[in-house]
């Protein structure tokens, strides 16, 4: 089974036809833009629903990671200022084929893909953890002091 395309979930859900998604993957070959951010500009497809579809995706479709066995890139890591990933529960990991690869829970995946369209222009790609370890990494990664972690998890 091949994961579904941006572009598949958005037909299915009514808001793009074929001949619109062909038309977003031409444009898309001579630009660096998401997929997302060019239906949105050139078919009004709002960035809710862009975030909406791609968390479907991801859903489907992401890997589920132990963090401890990660390796981590600092130039990923400055990719969001610390107080996102904390707020956001969104951890960069490393870039790995022009995409920044970056965790966060299940329950987070739509948050995470709005954060990260958002805050960086670069494409990304979503993997899953666990949410304690989630939220250590990222407290370590950034270097928080005197975080409660039980507290942290109850607000998300």
């Amino acid at each position: 089974m091949h994961a579904r395309r941006i572009g598949e979930v958005l037909v299915e859900a009514g808001y793009l036809d074929a001949t619109q998604v062909q038309t977003v993957l031409e444009k898309q070959q001579d630009s660096s833009r998401s997929f997302g951010q060019i239906a949105g500009e050139m078919f009004d497809v709002p960035a809710s629903v862009v975030a909406e579809c791609v968390a479907v995706r991801v859903r489907e479709d992401a890997k589920h990671v132990n963090l401890a066995h990660e390796a981590f890139e600092q130039d990923a890591l400055a990719t969001l200022a610390p107080s996102t990933a904390w707020d956001h529960l969104v951890l960069p990991i490393r870039f790995d084929g022009g995409e920044l690869v970056c965790a966060t829970t299940k329950a987070c995946i739509r948050d995470a893909v709005e954060t990260l369209q958002t805050a960086t222009a670069t494409p990304f790609r979503i993997v899953v953890a666990d949410a304690r370890p989630l939220e250590e990494f990222i407290a370590e990664a950034y270097g928080f002091e005197g975080i409660e972690l039980a507290d942290a998890a109850s607000a998300a």
